[in-house]
């Protein structure tokens, strides 16, 4: 058992048996609703809460944790005796990996003989919480820290979400689209399909009615997977938690035979407020063992 602590930011949208079962400690995000209440993600204010506004038509925005917020939750470890890994949202969509690296490098002063490692996940929500399990499970299993932290960009590259969104209002509005712009339309019941890739929204392409884009999401990562299901995990995630999770693994066992091997996702806050309350899909990563 290697000697150092797994942190993420609240983006990686964690289950809570993920977090017991790997020891994770979740630096939250803040949410403010209609221009009000500065709350802590997760802690303050529910998953539930948030794209229940959203529905209702009310605006919602994430901040990233302050840099005192990295310093609060890092000192008692340090204290301990503990080196830290820190995985962070992607910096081509937040800056909390700089304000990671900021409290790092303030506590390195007064800890010179510790080591803190915050990278950039180069995923979000789903798709960073899976390459966050994998370090975690590195930890567990004696990877030295340096190595683990090295890893992080080669598991990333290995890593995807594919989803779709009943509209890319949400996205156009938070100035998340990216490439994705190629995918709007005015057509009635046209769903765009698309994937995170390093940390960019990318169009897939855009499909009639509801069925036939949860086929198309599932074809996509049979594709991604490459007939090599059993070195990947592979989970369901929505913002609509269990009923989006079973609804799209039905359609991706009936569509693929494949299952999925880790636990679903219920997309948060930071990342649910630009794709909006409907986005469901699914995403991989490709087992560390596999890349080493």
């Amino acid at each position: 058992m290697q000697n150092y602590k797994i942190f993420t930011d609240s983006s990686a949208d964690l289950s809570e048996n993920l977090i017991k079962k790997y020891d994770i400690s979740v630096i939250p995000y803040y949410v403010t609703i209609d221009g009000k209440n500065y709350l802590k993600e997760g802690i303050d204010i529910s998953k539930e809460e948030i794209f229940d506004a959203q529905r209702s038509g009310i605006l919602t925005k994430t901040s990233l944790p302050a840099i005192d917020d990295y310093i609060s939750a890092f000192r008692p470890e340090l204290e301990a005796g503990n080196d830290i890994l820190c995985y962070c949202l992607s910096q081509k969509l937040s800056g909390s990996v700089q304000s990671g690296t900021n409290a790092a490098n303030m506590l390195l002063e007064e800890f010179p003989d510790r080591r803190i490692f915050v990278v950039d996940s180069r995923q979000a929500t789903s798709g960073q919480a899976l390459v966050v399990a994998e370090g975690a499970r590195m930890c567990q299993n004696g990877i030295d820290l340096a190595k683990a932290a090295e890893m992080t960009d080669t598991l990333a590259e290995n890593s995807t979400i594919k989803f779709m969104v009943d509209d890319l209002k949400h996205l156009q509005k938070g100035g998340r689209i990216g490439k994705a712009a190629a995918l709007i339309g005015t057509i009635l019941n046209i769903k765009p399909i698309l994937s995170l890739t390093d940390a960019e929204v990318m169009p897939v392409t855009k499909v009639r009615g509801r069925k036939k884009a949860l086929d198309t999401i599932c074809k996509e990562m049979e594709a991604f997977i490459g007939g090599e299901p059993d070195k990947y995990w592979l989970l369901t995630t929505s913002c609509n938690g269990e009923e989006g999770w079973e609804e799209m693994g039905a359609v991706l066992e009936k569509v693929t035979g494949l299952k999925p091997n880790f636990d679903s996702i219920t997309v948060g806050a930071t990342i649910g407020t630009h794709t909006g309350p409907t986005a469901i899909g699914v995403a991989a990563v490709k087992k560390y063992e596999y890349l080493l």
